[in-house]
This record gives structure tokens, C-alpha cells and sequence, in this order.
């Protein structure tokens, strides 16, 4: 399985996390989503209270470009 399918699969759980981050959300601050394809991830941690950056230069993903 690739890292797309992968990608796709996590997009059909909904705007859940994945579980591995979950123990770092009680606080707020700042965080960094590399790899964060159309940023998903990244507006779901800016929704929760933080500055989330995401970052992706795969052209599958956000295009090679950076979210704020």
C-alpha cells in the first residue's frame, strides 16, 4: 500500500486525528503539519485552538504548496 492509499483511508475516518497525536492536544500553540496534503490536518488543529502551518511539496498533495 502506498502512502496515497494510505492518505485516502485516513480521509474516510472524517476529521479525526490520528490517534498518535492525541496526547499532545490538551495544550494550544503552534503546530506543524509536513506532508499535510490539501491540509485537512492542519485546518482540524486551527479549528482546536492552535497555529497550525502546513507544509507539503508533493505535487499530490497541496501542490508543493504551504498553508497558514
Amino acid at each position: 500500500m502506498g502512502w496515497q492509499d494510505l492518505h485516502r483511508r485516513i480521509l474516510e475516518q472524517g476529521d479525526a486525528l490520528p490517534p498518535s497525536v492525541q496526547p499532545y492536544l490538551e495544550g494550544r500553540g503552534r503546530a506543524l503539519d509536513l506532508g499535510c496534503g490539501q491540509g485537512h490536518d492542519s485546518l482540524r488543529l486551527a479549528q482546536l485552538g492552535f497555529h497550525a502551518v502546513g507544509l507539503d511539496l508533493s505535487g499530490a498533495g497541496s501542490g508543493g504548496r504551504a498553508w497558514s
